[in-house]
């Protein structure tokens, strides 16, 4: 990872990630996974970077291949099957991730805290528009609805020290967090006037069968719903989360 040829080669893997040959997109998905395991901070970084830049393109670089909530996610199509085996390594780090960044330099915990920023505030701002869009936190909640990573990132005070200075420093998260929590309960079928009342509906409703081979519009924003109101559940846990909060804005969140 030191050499000077490092550039070319994370290209190189970049590229396989998105190669239509299986054969070289799991080959270069494998060589992620173990390089993972390495449990090295540059090692572990650089990987990390590779996966993400790759993940950020093909939610921002291939407009073609745009995909609509109304239409759901089909796993029955090989390319939507591909792209959340990427997503579910990307998870994986990320909740491993915090049991051993203590032992690494902080500016381990900032690269990877800035290339998590950058991915799942890709296209959140669509998420408000009347063409809502599958972004990349539709996927990380897809795999991990409760949103463990963001629970693990939280829980040592090392790390949450700096979880919490990059939501400050891009509380727009923080924001269309609290919004699609919002704007779930007020369309809700199920009239949500009580903590009982949302209870029940978690204990009525299945977040989500993995093995489905689609998830349809309502499955989408219903896990875009809990992981949402899991990372402000664990934020509010906190007082330097609480701190967060009135958030201003022109509709008035948090207030």
């Amino acid at each position: 990872m030191a050499c000077d040829q490092w550039e070319h080669l994370r290209a190189g893997l970049t590229s396989a990630l998105a190669d239509p040959d299986q054969y070289l997109e799991e080959k270069s998905l494998l060589f992620h996974a173990k390089m993972f395991s390495a449990k090295s901070h540059t090692i572990s970084k650089e990987v990390y970077t590779s996966l993400v830049d790759y993940l950020c393109t093909e939610f921002t670089a291939r407009k073609s291949k745009t995909m609509y909530l109304k239409d759901g996610l089909d796993l029955g199509n090989l390319s939507n099957k591909r792209l959340l085996r990427k997503f579910r390594l990307l998870n994986e780090f990320q909740i491993e991730v915090s049991s051993y960044w203590v032992r690494f330099p902080e500016s381990f915990v900032e690269d990877i805290l800035e290339k998590t920023v950058k991915l799942i505030g890709i296209n959140s701002s669509s998420l408000l528009s009347s063409m809502e869009i599958v972004c990349p936190i539709h996927c990380i909640a897809l795999l991990d609805p409760k949103a463990r990573w963001f629970k693990k990132w939280m829980h040592g005070h090392y790390s949450r020290t700096f979880v919490l200075k990059a939501l400050t420093a891009n509380l727009g998260l923080v924001e269309n967090a609290l919004r699609q929590c919002m704007e779930f309960i007020a369309k809700s079928d199920t009239q949500l006037d009580s903590v009982s009342s949302l209870t029940e509906t978690f204990d009525k409703q299945k977040i989500v069968d993995m093995h489905s081979p689609m998830y349809f519009e309502k499955d989408l924003r219903f896990v875009h719903f809990v992981h949402s109101l899991s990372l402000i559940g664990r934020i509010l846990m906190y007082a330097g989360g609480r701190k967060l909060f009135p958030i201003n804005s022109k509709e008035g969140l948090g207030r």
